[in-house]
């Protein structure tokens, strides 16, 4: 019991830290024009880069299972905020979600390219 009341502190404590970049400065409103927030039903997955006005760079891992893309229906792509936790009127659905050969295991061509819609 001592064991599991030991652990839940830790993880208490884990969790309450925010996440920040170790000397890290914030970011400016429009300064970083082509990074975006990969969301799943409103909230914050992972990150991405523009690659056009209809393709987006992300990790597969975010949006797949191994090599089979997830369904596209609840992911959106938020652009032009520095403030992840904030909804803004600038978003875009995601149509479809490309990610070949990734492995989830080995984590090799963890890499997918989402289609959006404009």
């Amino acid at each position: 019991m001592k064991n599991l009341i030991i652990l839940a502190v830790f993880i208490g404590a884990c969790t309450a830290v925010p996440l920040r970049i170790v000397n890290g400065t914030d970011a400016q409103e429009g300064e970083f024009k082509y990074v975006v927030s990969v969301r799943s039903n409103l909230a914050h997955i992972c990150g991405g880069t523009i690659l056009n006005d209809r393709f987006v760079l992300t990790a597969a891992h975010c949006v797949c299972d191994d090599s089979t893309p997830k369904d596209p229906t609840p992911y959106s792509i938020q652009y032009g905020s520095v403030h992840i936790s904030q909804d803004t009127q600038r978003s875009v659905n995601v149509e479809a979600i490309k990610c070949e050969s990734f492995n989830s295991v080995s984590l090799t061509y963890d890499v997918a390219v989402l289609q959006v819609g404009i």
